[in-house]
């Protein structure tokens, strides 16, 4: 097959975004002044530069069939995060067939190892690195950004982000609802593979037949001291906003499944906007790990050129350094102690517990009593509480999430007790999905993380305690969408920290 090289179709392609500035893989880039800023694609700035990326993707597109396996086109940017099949064949063998498909069986050409090095390396889901989770996409969308700039001509092309915590901003932006055939400029942004709310401009919590509460979307997240772990901001991002984004937005065949997703143009914003959410977090005082083998860790993209570049890990921990801002970062919410007392420092302890292996998903409303372990005092669970001492922040923990075909399911839970038929917003936890987690128990995927979803309930539970909650907690769980997947659930945890 012959290779193309776009450099002589487009003029001063990416002169200005600091791309190569990461090409040798191990020297760090030098901040731009002044910064490109990403802003909202709901102001006025964002919207001036949705006009450039619609241009740039519609062009994207057209190399799928034009430069066919070209870096820079848009099928082999989503193969990048993904590909289909990757789910049910593993990575490796999808990786393989698609590479043979699109460059022929046993092609040597560069495009086509490139692939071999890029395609369907999203981290941590097709790895248990799930500390490389914001580094890995941070890497993605900054190249990626390069390659709208290249591609449009723009120099100062900066991605907008989705602010979707934002309530008023929970509708997909206009210019993503718009077909070719209603608008030639923004139709290459419109997908019909969303949920049929979304592109009718309804909000992705409460449009359709889904009520999700808006506090569905929520940066508790940045409330956690630590990066890492499994109660860590790293993880509690991507398994709770994050992932209810992919969920509420795209079809098992858009943005709501791991290996289709980045072919939706709104996957972009929305993982800039999750870049944000980490960087506001570092302003507020949260510390990368200084771990210096995770630093170290390359990852292979494509830069503005289509030139092969190897980032180390540690070249973008500061978005100052790549040569952008954000026009407002959000902050953490304030969160609450439960008790009075002697502060004390948890490893993890569990409270309370409960079995979802036989539960059937597809109810209405399924009501999980939580049991105090076996091995705790015969005390109520506010008194094993409160022997803890102040600083304790309670989680509810799901472990074993799976699904084992195409699947739109997700549950919102409520910690009530009392109240434990309805669903009001007082009690609302947070939305468990299930992106990411197509795959398990399959093969090739056997060196994958566990999932979980984890959320912090400290707040919540304060509030119950006022109450004169006593008894073990009780969780009411309300799936929406289908189970055409079956989606599982192993166990649920209230662990305290």
């Amino acid at each position: 097959m012959m290779e193309f090289s776009r450099r002589a179709v487009i003029a001063g392609g990416a002169a200005g975004l600091g791309v190569g500035l990461l090409s040798g893989g191990g020297h760090r880039a030098r901040a731009a002044t002044p910064p490109r800023v990403r802003s909202s694609a709901h102001s006025k700035e964002g919207k001036e530069m949705l006009g450039i990326y619609a241009g740039a993707v519609k062009t994207m597109m057209e190399w799928d069939q034009k430069w066919k396996g070209d870096p820079r086109s848009w099928q082999f940017q989503w193969y990048t995060h993904s590909l289909p099949g990757a789910d049910k064949l593993g990575p490796d063998v999808a990786r393989q067939q698609a590479i043979n498909e699109v460059y022929g069986a046993g092609a040597t050409v560069p495009h086509a190892i490139l692939a071999g090095e890029m395609w369907a390396t999203c981290q941590p889901h097709y790895s248990t690195r799930n500390d490389d989770f914001l580094p890995w996409h941070r890497m993605y969308v900054w190249y990626f950004e390069a390659i709208i700039a290249s591609v449009s001509g723009e120099p100062a092309f900066a991605l907008p982000y989705w602010d979707y915590t934002n309530p008023d901003a929970q509708t997909l932006p206009e210019e993503f609802r718009r077909p070719s055939s209603v608008d030639p400029k923004f139709g290459a942004l419109f997908r019909e593979t969303r949920n049929s709310w979304v592109n009718l401009g309804q909000s992705i919590t409460t449009g359709g037949t889904v009520k999700h509460p808006p506090a569905a979307l929520n940066l508790n997240s940045m409330n956690e001291p630590d990066y890492s772990g499994n109660y860590g901001f790293c993880k509690l991002l991507e398994s709770g906003l994050h992932g209810s984004v992919h969920d509420f937005t795209g079809n098992e065949t858009g943005m709501g499944a791991v290996t289709t997703a980045a072919g939706d143009p709104i996957f972009w914003l929305h993982h800039c906007n999750v870049d944000r959410v980490w960087a506001g977090w570092n302003k507020a005082g949260g510390q990368n790990p200084s771990d210096p083998a995770w630093e170290a860790r390359t990852y292979v993209f494509v830069n503005g050129e289509g030139d092969r570049v190897t980032p180390r890990i540690g070249d973008v921990l500061d978005i100052a350094s790549l040569g952008y801002a954000y026009d407002v970062l959000p902050v953490p919410p304030k969160p609450q102690s439960l008790v009075a007392g002697t502060p004390r420092r948890l490893t993890g302890i569990t409270l309370a517990t409960a079995s979802l292996a036989t539960t059937s998903l597809n109810d209405t409303r399924i009501i999980v009593n939580l049991d105090r372990p076996a091995d705790s005092k015969n005390t109520s669970f506010m008194e094993r509480l409160k022997d803890m001492g102040s600083g304790v922040k309670l989680y509810v923990s799901f472990r074993g999430l799976s699904v084992h075909g195409a699947t739109d399911a997700n549950i919102d839970v409520y910690l009530n007790k009392r109240y434990d038929t309805g669903t009001d917003d007082a009690h609302f936890v947070d939305n468990v999905g299930f992106f990411g987690t197509e795959g398990h128990g399959h093969a090739g995927h056997e060196g994958m993380a566990e999932q979980e979803a984890s959320f912090e309930v400290t707040e919540l539970m304060a509030t119950l305690a006022q109450l004169g909650l006593n008894e073990e907690p009780t969780l009411v769980l309300v799936p929406s969408g289908t189970d055409t997947g079956d989606p599982r659930i192993e166990s649920v945890d209230l662990v305290a920290r």
